[in-house]
């Protein structure tokens, strides 16, 4: 694994990468970058991540970006809004939501 970042008056730059080993044969590389800019009392941050496919042609890789605005009103307060969005490759297993894969059960009373 390896992580950097570096600020810049106001504003930050950031990254990562690992290498994940399943010790069955499948690795697959995945890596991140990330953006901040700071401009009181507004915060603007943004992120890309792609996760590789644990083989050749294995489908299971996916990318996630995210924007987020904060408004900050005091040093112990703020409100955001946040989006996100994952694509996942047909076999990929984080976030897979069809097939009653990731859904929420009904609860059932007794």
């Amino acid at each position: 694994k390896f992580i950097a970042g570096m600020k810049l008056a106001n504003m930050t730059f950031g990254g990562a990468y690992s290498k994940v080993d399943n010790d069955a044969g499948k690795k697959a590389n995945n890596w991140m970058i990330a953006a901040k800019y700071d401009m009181n009392p507004f915060i603007l941050k943004a992120n890309y991540g792609v996760a590789g496919e644990a083989s050749s042609n294995a489908k299971d890789g996916g990318k996630i970006i995210g924007l987020e605005a904060d408004y900050v009103l005091d040093k112990q307060t703020f409100v955001y809004l946040y989006y996100a969005n994952y694509s996942g490759d047909s076999l990929a297993k984080g976030f897979k939501f069809d097939a009653g894969i990731g859904r929420a059960r009904p609860t059932t009373r007794e």
